[in-house]
């Protein structure tokens, strides 16, 4: 029999977010909450010791249990299939390059100001 550390290494590498967690693809959300926190018990490197095979166990059941818990992810997951994991980069690298972007707006806003009364400062001398 496999043990659920097994199986979530063996299932992870391939995507199978649903296998992570023995689960079959029609499992209601219950039923994905319950597995969930099964496996992550089961899975959780303070149990099974700090080795790397357990670590990365452990957070393949928490991404699994991420995603499948959340219903417009799991929406996702389910039309992305094995490709969400680089449909899910691509959205966090727009997100970060759009906050980035406001960054630089605000900063470069910020010293427009200063300029701005730094020169209204020396027409009142």
């Amino acid at each position: 029999m496999e043990t659920p550390m097994e199986r979530a290494t063996r299932c992870g590498a391939s995507g199978d977010l649903w296998g992570v967690l023995g689960l079959r693809r029609s499992a209601s959300t219950a039923e994905t909450r319950a597995a969930a926190r099964t496996a992550q018990f089961a899975t959780h490197p303070d149990r099974l010791g700090d080795s790397p095979e357990a670590t990365a166990a452990s957070q393949w059941v928490n991404r699994a249990a991420e995603v499948l818990c959340d219903a417009t992810k799991r929406a996702l997951y389910v039309h992305c299939g094995s490709r969400y994991a680089a449909y899910e980069r691509e959205e966090r690298a727009a997100d970060e390059a759009t906050t980035a972007a406001r960054q630089r707006r605000a900063e470069e806003e910020a010293r427009q100001a200063e300029e701005k009364a730094a020169r209204a400062a020396k027409r009142q001398q």
